[in-house]
């Protein structure tokens, strides 16, 4: 069964994360140490890899067979944009 509330808090991290990363960036001097915005660009990578991969195995398998026609096509169309995008990061 698919855990709707695990993607959701997925998005909700990286959301948070993409907002302190740009956060860290905004704030950035030069010449100061710029370790904190790649340690939080990291963990936002993290964040992205476990959920396109959640997605890939977990979700569009269950839309695709689902047997309803529109919620099938739209997961392959997801599928076919952006699945193994986790793969690849």
């Amino acid at each position: 069964m698919i855990k709707l509330d695990i993607l959701r808090g997925q998005h909700e991290a990286a959301l948070d994360m993409a907002q302190r990363l740009l956060d860290l960036i905004d704030g950035y001097r030069p010449g100061s140490s710029a370790t904190p915005i790649l340690l939080q660009l990291n963990r936002l990578y993290g964040v992205l890899r476990v959920h396109l991969a959640h997605e890939d195995v977990e979700l569009y398998p269950v839309l695709m067979a689902s047997g309803e026609r529109n919620v099938a096509r739209t997961a392959q169309h997801y599928v076919d944009e952006m699945g193994g995008l986790a793969l690849n990061l």
